[in-house]
């Protein structure tokens, strides 16, 4: 049987809201399948811990160091050459902007994975404050 593996990416999750119990209730879901591997990565730790026991977190950068789109891009991409398992498919969730950082962390390892994006705001939230736009997707 093969096994889908499902990266999902998180820009960064400041306070508990919406995405977080998506993400904890998708994640019990699918533990209980066979031929599914889910796995979470955060570009950025706020030292919230939202995940519940059944996931796995990967945090790249700390809130502290203030990085770049750039920087969490290069983080991933370092992230993703390293990973002994690729994942089939890759999740951008949160911001507009996180499918443009994901966009260019493959494009840097020449990885040829399937992503989708899920952003969980509007383009008008996502304008005013600064985390991307339709363009981005």
């Amino acid at each position: 049987m093969n096994t889908i593996c499902v990266e999902i990416v998180i820009p960064q999750l400041a306070e508990k809201g919406g995405l977080d119990r998506i993400l904890n209730d998708f994640a019990e879901y699918v533990s209980q399948k066979e031929d599914f591997e889910l796995r979470f990565v955060q570009l950025v730790d706020t030292g919230l811990v939202w995940w519940n026991d059944v996931c796995s977190v990967v945090n790249l950068c700390k809130a502290g160091e203030n990085p770049s789109f750039m920087d969490t891009a290069a983080a991933y991409a370092n992230y993703l050459e390293t990973a002994m398992e690729k994942p089939d498919v890759i999740l951008a969730t949160g911001w507009p902007v996180t499918i443009t950082i994901l966009r260019e962390a493959l494009r840097r390892t020449g990885l040829k994975i399937l992503l989708i994006g899920y952003p969980h705001m509007t383009f008008q939230e996502g304008q005013e404050h600064g985390v991307g736009t339709i363009q981005d997707l």
